[in-house]
C-alpha cells in the first residue's frame, strides 16, 4: 500500500467538469488557483458527463463531435500549485457514453435505484466493465500524469433486485436448480440472499483489486469515495471498504456524510465510519457534503461542521463540492484549515 504522507491535513474537493466548465472551459485554472489559495490539496474532478460529452481531447477511446479539454488545463494548474489530483473513476454506472474504440461493451441492466427510479448499470460481474475501467485508468495516467484515481459507486447497484443479465441469470437458475424463481421467492429467501451479496462483493473486490493492481504498476494511488451507511445497504452491494483497507487495496476512503442542515446526524454518521475503519487506518477523510443540489448550507453550518472534524482530529477532510464553495465558505476553510 503507498503511504500517503503530507505536511498539512489534507483537503480534498470534488469538481464536477462536465456540468461545471463544459460551456467556460478557460475558468478551469482559476477555479483550481481560487480552491488552492483556500488550503485545498487534493482535487477529485469528474470528467464522465451523462450525454457522452468529452472533457479531454488527448482521448484514443472516447471520440466525440466536440472535445473540450478540461482534465488537462486542471492537472496542469493544479501541479503547479502542488495539489494533487485523483481521476474518478465510475465502473459500474451507465452515463450515456458511445461505446470506447475497439473495447467491448459490458451488459446494460435495468435496475430500480432507492428512490424507485428506473436505471441502466453496467453488471458488475462483466469482464467488459473491467477491460474498459484498466483501458481509461491506463489512458488518463500515461497522457495526463495524474497522481491516482477514486472509485466512485463501486458497489452493485441494484441491490434492491436480482441482476438480469443472460450471465447473473444463469448464476441464480443454478442456484435454484435450473429453475427460475419468482422475485418474492428470493427475496424471502435467506440463503440466496446471502449467497448472492457474497457474491456481489466477490465481483465487486475482484475489480477493485485489478484497479488497484494496474495503478500500483503505474505509481499511482487509488482511494475510494463509500457510502455514508457503509454499516448496512452498501455492505449488502458489495462496498465492503473496510475489508479493502486491510488487503491493502485503499490508500485512502472519504465516507460520503453529507448533512448540509443537520448538524447531529452529519457527527453521528462520521462516529460511524471512524469506528468502521480497521485499526491503525489514518487515511479517512469524512466528507461535508455543500453541493447545492442536496440542500443549502449556511456559512455557520460549514464552520460548526469544519471545527467538529478538526476538533475530532481526523487525518483529512473532503468537500462536495467545489461550485457550492462561495467566497464565505473559502475564507471559513482558508481560516481554519490554514
Amino acid at each position: 500500500m503507498v503511504e500517503i504522507k503530507r505536511n498539512k491535513r489534507p483537503v480534498l474537493v470534488w469538481m464536477n467538469l462536465a456540468e461545471d466548465f463544459q460551456e467556460d472551459p478557460a475558468r478551469v485554472p482559476e477555479v483550481v488557483r481560487r480552491l488552492a489559495g483556500a488550503g485545498v490539496t487534493d482535487l477529485c474532478p469528474f470528467a464522465y458527463p451523462p450525454g457522452g460529452r468529452v472533457v479531454y481531447q488527448r482521448s484514443r477511446l472516447m471520440h466525440r463531435a466536440r472535445q473540450v479539454d478540461l482534465l488537462g488545463p486542471l492537472v496542469e494548474t493544479a501541479h503547479r500549485l502542488g495539489v494533487r489530483v485523483h481521476y474518478v473513476l465510475l465502473p459500474f454506472t451507465h452515463l450515456g457514453e458511445v461505446s470506447l474504440a475497439g473495447l467491448p461493451d459490458p451488459v446494460l441492466v435495468p435496475y430500480l435505484n432507492d428512490q424507485f427510479e428506473k436505471k441502466e448499470y453496467y453488471c458488475v460481474s462483466d469482464p467488459a466493465s473491467l477491460v474498459r475501467c484498466l483501458a481509461v485508468l491506463d489512458e488518463v495516467r500515461r497522457d495526463y500524469g495524474v497522481d491516482g484515481f477514486q472509485l466512485d459507486s463501486i458497489r452493485d447497484r441494484g441491490a434492491v433486485l436480482v441482476c438480469q443479465c443472460p450471465r447473473c441469470w444463469k448464476r441464480v437458475e443454478d442456484f435454484y436448480g435450473g429453475r427460475v424463481a419468482p422475485p418474492e421467492e428470493m427475496a424471502g429467501h435467506k440463503s440466496f440472499r446471502v449467497w448472492y451479496a457474497a457474491s456481489r462483493k466477490e465481483y465487486v473486490t475482484a475489480l477493485v483489486r485489478a484497479v488497484h493492481e494496474t495503478a500500483a504498476g503505474l505509481g499511482a494511488e487509488v482511494n475510494m469515495a463509500a457510502r455514508s451507511w457503509s454499516g448496512g445497504g452498501a455492505f449488502a452491494e458489495g462496498q465492503d471498504w473496510p475489508d479493502w483497507v486491510r488487503l491493502g487495496l485503499m490508500e485512502m476512503v472519504a465516507p460520503m456524510t453529507y448533512h448540509p442542515a443537520d448538524f447531529e446526524t452529519f457527527t453521528v454518521e462520521v462516529e460511524r465510519q471512524l469506528r468502521l475503519a480497521p485499526a491503525g487506518f489514518q487515511n479517512l477523510w469524512p466528507a461535508i457534503g455543500i453541493n447545492p443540489g442536496r440542500g443549502s448550507m449556511t456559512g455557520a453550518m460549514f464552520r460548526r461542521q469544519l471545527d467538529w472534524l478538526v476538533e475530532r482530529g481526523v487525518s483529512g477532510l473532503s468537500i462536495f463540492q467545489a461550485s457550492g464553495l462561495s467566497d464565505e465558505l473559502l475564507a471559513i476553510l482558508a481560516d481554519r484549515t490554514g
